[in-house]
């Protein structure tokens, strides 16, 4: 058996086909994988906003993207936040980016390709927060 797992890849070889590549073999199933911009798919443009019942917020705007998505700027870095008092061991650096998952740039190059909020302590990545917008922000808008 084969298994040929695709992914997104924008700057694959040959005009951006690229090709599959041998990955792994086990019980007699051969595992490629295979970078290719034809398994991108476009973001929805999604709403990026929330309510408190009376009054609606557009969040959008604190949406970060890539530098491949817009020019190069401040805005194409994640936000980030630290939580914790220097020098203790709970100290974390939060990646967040609202309603698109988290860049891998910086200090988030690692941090799980769907997650909209990183938190790493010491170099390790210990949590994750996928970026479905709209429940998200319900969440966080309930928990206040």
């Amino acid at each position: 058996m084969t298994i040929i797992n695709f992914h997104c890849n924008e700057s694959a070889d040959n005009k951006g086909k690229g090709g599959p590549e041998f990955d792994t073999e086990v019980d007699c199933t051969y595992i490629f994988n295979w970078g290719t911009k034809y398994a991108c798919v476009e973001q929805k443009n999604l709403v990026c906003r929330t309510s408190d019942g009376k009054k609606h917020y557009d969040l959008s705007r604190l949406t970060r993207y890539s530098a491949v998505e817009v020019a190069e700027s401040d805005s194409t870095h994640n936000w980030e936040a630290v939580y914790g008092s220097k020098g203790t061991p709970n100290r974390r650096q939060l990646y967040i980016n609202v309603c698109h998952q988290i860049l891998q740039d910086g200090g988030a190059v690692g941090c799980p390709d769907d997650a909209a909020i990183c938190a790493i302590t010491a170099y390790i990545i210990c949590e994750s927060f996928h970026s479905a917008c709209p429940s998200l922000m319900s969440s966080i808008h309930q928990n206040r």
